[in-house]
């Protein structure tokens, strides 16, 4: 990146004029031009004269001036205004990054400091004024230092400040984060009388960071008051003689203020100072699900498959409000699926479908999933095999995730039998494109018609298409190597899911008009490119009963 200084002389110069023309000014000295410390940013030194004060400062001219404002510091770092990014801390002045225009310079930062100053200089009385404010602060954006924070939802603080006892535990889950910050959560209220749990927050996040217990204690100062305790006997004056935890290696507190506030504070015995959390409060308490959500939590939906398309398609019903799962899958999760599964690195060695479930359980609290480690029609006794078919039999909805043609022809006798909606799909080597398909009991013609309609167009168009290698999603076609990608699994997944809801929620006239789709996410093969959707209609009549004869199941 070239340095802005040096590549346009005529914009340094024209900084260089500008200050130096403030030289004339009563309130502005000492100039002096140099680098910031080993690096090549622009820095220019100087003084304000502002009453009876002189303070020192320097401006910095970042890289990407002049579309960006340059910063102006105290010197030394100390805390100047309440107009301040922290002690020592960059000013927040009149002209920013949402109003900055190229046409301004360092010098009107140097002008802006400088009536920042004069409005919050002393009066007479020795009072000080505090420049008024030009724009507003989110409270994301005025707590993005704060590295200790305790997350409430509008459920918690509202037993929390009206309705927990005095004395009674909390249970807190405390993980810290990739930048540092520790995040505080509530797990659990248990009343003094220790009889129920009051509040169950995900089981979930009993399994994450590490497990703290907090006592919480009621107190008549006001927030303000607490916050300014910085030692356990500032805290002890407040709290009083209702508990005392000095002798305590560490103690978490949770305190409801005078004014209905809650605070929560860290004591350890080998510190000096207390450690105050900010209090993060949750008030967004719409469900963002969908008008819809209600009339999915007592569907049941099994997914057969939870490798890179049944996570994403079992994630995203979740999120959408579908609470009822049967989850199958024998394998593992390893290091090499995290390319296009929905799980991480923590999920490694689980098996797929725990590592989803548990995925969903910290989504959606009251989901309702039974886990089955092995994969369909694989050897297992009678027992097992027979309670996961009467599992099966029991969802309303099932979605066939694992392109084996075996496992679709035992899904498809399955679903015919059991008066069940059967949906599946899969990605074509190389994340050229991909196919959904549906059938529906008194519907849909029978799923081994739908899915010859099918391989009817892929065998007619089978030069164009890839050849399938041995690794999952890649293939050849012609010379070409070709490698799917998350985003051909992620679009597949997000169809097959837009299908499942579709079917579930019984939207007449259905949203999709076709038994099968095509989709292509390139240009290769029989696509056009990307957005090319071929939709497919099966010429057979509609099942109402089992089918007896089956025509070819080659494998898609």
């Amino acid at each position: 990146m070239s340095i802005w200084w040096q590549a346009d002389n005529r914009r340094f110069l024209r900084e260089v004029i500008r200050i130096k023309k403030l030289l004339q000014l009563p309130w502005f000295a000492n100039t002096h031009w140099t680098t910031l410390g080993e690096s090549s940013l622009l820095c220019v030194k100087f003084d304000l004269i502002v009453g009876k004060r002189k303070k020192s400062f320097f401006l910095v001219y970042h890289e990407a001036f002049p579309d960006c404002p340059p910063s102006v510091y105290p010197l030394p770092a100390e805390r100047i205004s309440n107009h301040q990014y922290g002690k020592g801390g960059e000013l927040c002045l009149e002209i920013r990054d949402d109003n900055w225009l190229p046409i301004y310079t360092g010098a009107d930062m140097i002008e802006s400091t400088f009536r920042l100053l004069s409005i919050e200089s002393p009066n007479e009385s020795g009072n000080l004024t505090v420049a008024p404010s030009a724009h507003n602060v989110t409270f994301a954006e005025s707590v993005r230092n704060c590295g200790l924070r305790f997350y409430l939802n509008l459920v918690q603080f509202r037993f929390l400040a009206f309705e927990l006892s005095n004395l009674a535990s909390v249970d807190l889950s405390i993980r810290r984060s990739y930048n540092k910050r520790v995040i505080a959560r509530c797990i659990s209220f248990v009343p003094q009388n220790n009889t129920s749990f009051v509040f169950e927050a995900s089981p979930a996040l009993r399994l994450e960071g590490y497990k703290k217990i907090a006592k919480f204690i009621t107190v008549e100062a006001n927030l303000n008051e607490v916050c300014k305790a910085e030692t356990y006997q500032d805290l002890a004056l407040l709290i009083g003689d209702r508990y005392s935890f000095e002798n305590e290696l560490e103690r978490f507190i949770i305190i409801r203020t005078g004014d209905r506030c809650i605070k929560m504070i860290l004591y350890r015995k080998s510190e000096a100072k207390l450690f105050h959390f900010t209090t993060v409060m949750d008030t967004d308490f719409f469900d963002r699900t969908g008008k819809s959500a209600s009339s999915l939590e007592k569907r049941n939906v099994g997914i057969i498959g939870l490798g890179s398309i049944g996570s994403k398609v079992a994630i995203s019903l979740a999120r959408t409000g579908v609470k009822n799962f049967e989850l199958v899958d024998g394998d593992i999760l390893y290091a090499g699926n995290l390319a296009r599964h929905d799980g991480d690195w923590r999920d490694l060695g689980l098996h797929k479908v725990d590592a989803v479930k548990q995925r969903m359980d910290l989504i959606q609290p009251n989901t309702r999933v039974r886990t089955w480690n092995s994969n369909l029609g694989t050897q297992k006794s009678s027992t097992d095999a027979a309670q996961l078919v009467k599992a099966l039999k029991e969802c309303e909805l099932i979605i066939d995730a694992t392109a084996d043609a075996k496992v679709f022809n035992r899904l498809a006798r399955l679903v015919q039998h059991a008066s069940s909606t059967l949906i599946w799909g899969s990605v074509l080597a190389g994340g050229i494109g991909g196919d959904i398909a549906r059938f529906r009991p008194g519907v849909d013609p029978s799923p081994y018609y739908i899915r010859d309609a099918v391989n009817q167009v892929y065998g007619r168009d089978s030069a164009e298409m890839p050849v399938e290698s041995s690794e999952r999603y890649s293939g050849l076609l012609g010379d070409e190597p070709l490698i799917g990608t998350d985003h051909a699994v992620s679009t597949i997944a997000s169809h097959i899911s837009a299908l499942a809801l579709d079917s579930l929620l019984a939207i007449n006239p259905s949203t999709f008009t076709a038994h099968a789709y095509l989709i292509g996410l390139q240009n290769k093969g029989i696509f056009d490119g990307p957005f090319d959707v071929r939709p497919i209609l099966a010429d057979a009549p509609i099942s109402n009963l089992p089918r007896v004869f089956q025509p070819n199941l080659t494998d898609t």
